[in-house]
């Protein structure tokens, strides 16, 4: 019998594309370079840890009441190693072709104007994290948008990776929430004391189990991208080793005028001001357009609870940004000049 034959190189974003416009979500192994991957995981577990350290245990989590789930959003103003998650190009260009040539099953037109971000977020989850979310769509197919799911550690097939039906992105998926839920209501224990909101990884309507559907695994820096109108689940993590995501989701470029500023996400999500405005001041070209200008976020709307309880703990460093984010270039530049000057102090 004759194997298949490994895809060529250039082919490859091609067949995620086809992966994402008929099946409504795709997987992109070792996306995330090595030592990005690295230091991304260094950035992590520090604003985790400050996190812990200085806040009550019922604000580690905007997303969860499970014990010792800890989420923060506005990442990219914490440090600029995020900044690169959001531009990585093994991941951005299936994004921008997707928006762009229309690649999101029936009904979905190109748009020439490419992504915009909606938000980003990260997330730690111990192992055995228990589920307790329906099944659901993120969003509808009016507007189109794309999440990008990038694993840190290792994720194994029962590690509580999202569940989706392959799919089921498409318009005439609306009604599926009746099979795929139940529709008796059970209730969970109370939110925990001190949570200002409810958690959102519980749902009344509990998910049943699908015989087709597929769970997200693989190594450390992959990537899923799937259409926010794809109906999907969280399982929970029936082992020992934690979940640490990064989610950004990007949507169609649109014209957004001031005096209506929406983007598209929960307010938790917005962007910092300062900000914003580095970013239209001194930032490339590819990442003015992915940010937006200050119009896009209304500041303004939120609340100082918000802000408190979704901004991880700053500064991320107190005591100084650590060598070990610096890029190996940065790193191989600072050693060649450190040895150039032992060597004229031995003159």
């Amino acid at each position: 019998m004759e194997e298949l034959l490994p895809l060529p190189a250039d082919l490859r974003e091609e067949a995620h594309l086809m992966e994402l416009e008929s099946m409504g979500f795709t997987i992109v192994h070792d996306a995330i370079p090595a030592d990005l991957l690295r230091r991304l995981k260094v950035c992590h577990e520090q604003a985790c840890r400050r996190i812990r350290e200085c806040k009550p245990q019922a604000d580690w989590s905007w997303e969860s009441d499970n014990p010792g789930v800890v989420d923060y959003w506005r990442l990219y103003a914490l440090d600029p190693v995020y900044e690169e998650l959001l531009t990585l190009p093994s991941i951005y260009n299936i994004c921008q072709r997707a928006i762009i040539e229309g690649r999101g099953g029936p009904g979905v037109e190109p748009h020439p104007a490419g992504p915009v971000l909606v938000h980003e977020m990260a997330q730690h989850a111990p192992g055995y994290t228990p589920g307790g979310q329906k099944w659901h769509q993120d969003g509808g197919t009016a507007n189109p948008s794309l999440r990008c799911t990038f694993t840190l550690n290792d994720l194994l097939p029962d590690g509580g990776g999202t569940i989706a039906m392959v799919g089921s992105h498409t318009p005439q998926s609306r009604e599926y929430g009746n099979v795929l839920n139940t529709l008796e209501e059970f209730e969970y224990e109370p939110a925990s004391e001190g949570r200002s909101s409810a958690p959102y990884d519980r749902s009344s309507n509990r998910p049943h189990a699908m015989p087709n559907a597929v769970t997200q695994h693989g190594p450390a820096g992959s990537c899923m991208i799937n259409w926010t109108s794809i109906w999907h689940t969280r399982p929970p993590n029936f082992t020992a080793q934690p979940r640490d995501v990064i989610w950004q989701i990007f949507t169609r470029k649109e014209p957004v005028k001031a005096s209506a500023a929406k983007h598209g996400g929960r307010r938790q999500h917005h962007q910092p001001r300062p900000y914003v405005e580095g970013v239209q001041a001194h930032g490339s070209e590819q990442l003015k357009g992915l940010i937006g200008e200050p119009e896009r976020w209304a500041f303004e709307s939120l609340s100082e609870e918000e802000l408190a309880r979704t901004t991880a703990a700053e500064p991320l460093w107190p005591e100084g940004r650590p060598d070990a984010l610096l890029a190996p270039r940065a790193v191989d530049a600072g050693n060649a000049a450190a040895a150039a000057a032992a060597g004229a102090s031995k003159l």
